[in-house]
């Protein structure tokens, strides 16, 4: 009994990455060029479909669904049994039945490095607008710029006094951010008093501890 190997990378998913990357020294290999036409096109069709398929990188065994990818009538079509020969000894069917073709597949990892990365960012930039609307709402005016100093700082502040209970929300939230805002000089002082902008912390529902 034959023992298939496991797939050549982890599982992917790449079905919402918005663009599809071919390596021109993949599709212009020593294996590619030796195709036929119409087998070299069928195999760039199943190339591409592998981006878009789960896992990423691989194709489905069956006939007609490799037929149907490859873009080439299956039912009664001698073409498809020429191009089939041609290109399947290029793919590797691996333990999960389906199909990989190995040289495409280190495109596919960078790719999917820079989704995270890019998805990482984006939830990094919703976290600090945020938090500047927060800091705008309880007072904070000092400049942008001079704000932006300390924005990851502040983040910091609300995860760690979040602990492992999560999120900060509410009334809680505001009260942690008026003491981090407080603590890091971005609230201004008038007649003594601590205030948030125009709003005093008593306003707002805050206990500061007096002063020695």
């Amino acid at each position: 009994m034959t023992v298939l190997p496991a797939p050549p990378i982890a599982d992917i998913d790449l079905r919402y990455f918005s663009t599809v990357e071919i390596d021109p020294a993949v599709m212009r290999s020593d294996a590619m060029l030796a195709l036929s036409g119409d087998a070299f096109k069928a195999q760039t069709l199943l190339i591409l479909a592998a981006w878009r398929e789960f896992p990423a990188g691989s194709i489905p065994a069956g006939e007609l669904e490799l037929a149907h990818l490859a873009g080439v009538d299956h039912d009664g079509h001698a073409l498809w049994g020429r191009v089939r020969s041609e290109i399947l000894p290029l793919w590797q069917l691996c333990n999960n039945d389906r199909l990989y073709f190995e040289p495409a597949c280190d495109a596919i990892e960078a790719a999917h490095e820079r989704l995270k990365t890019t998805r990482m960012t984006s939830t990094a930039r919703k976290a600090r607008s945020r938090m500047v609307a927060e800091l705008r709402d309880i007072g904070v005016s000092v400049s942008d710029a001079e704000l932006a100093k300390h924005i990851d700082v502040l983040i910091a502040g609300l995860r760690a006094r979040a602990g492992d209970g999560g999120a900060l929300k509410g009334p809680h939230r505001r009260q942690v951010l008026i003491q981090l805002a407080s603590e890091a000089g971005l609230l201004r002082q008038e007649r003594g008093d601590l205030r948030p902008g125009s709003h005093g912390f008593q306003e707002l529902g805050v206990v500061m501890p007096k002063r020695a």
